[in-house]
């Protein structure tokens, strides 16, 4: 979702009582990524980072804070 102050994300079935801010669930979920499969950042282009993201994570589950976040690594 768009809001002033930049990108959010929310739940659509109204569970969330407030969004979270998308940049730090991004960074967040990069920086797990690079820990977890360096090797698959390297040489990757920024517009293919969802496609690298989807083939080592299966889902990625946002707590009550945007820095809560649970990995669900592909197997």
């Amino acid at each position: 979702m768009a809001r002033l102050n930049g990108w959010v994300y929310g739940a659509p079935c109204g569970c969330r009582l407030s969004p979270v801010d998308a940049l730090t669930v991004e960074r967040l979920v990069f920086n797990a990524v690079a820990a977890h499969h360096p090797d698959l950042l390297t040489g990757t282009a920024v517009g293919d980072l969802s496609s690298a993201f989807r083939e080592v994570l299966s889902e990625v589950r946002i707590g009550g804070a945007a820095d809560e976040l649970e990995f669900i690594w592909s197997t």
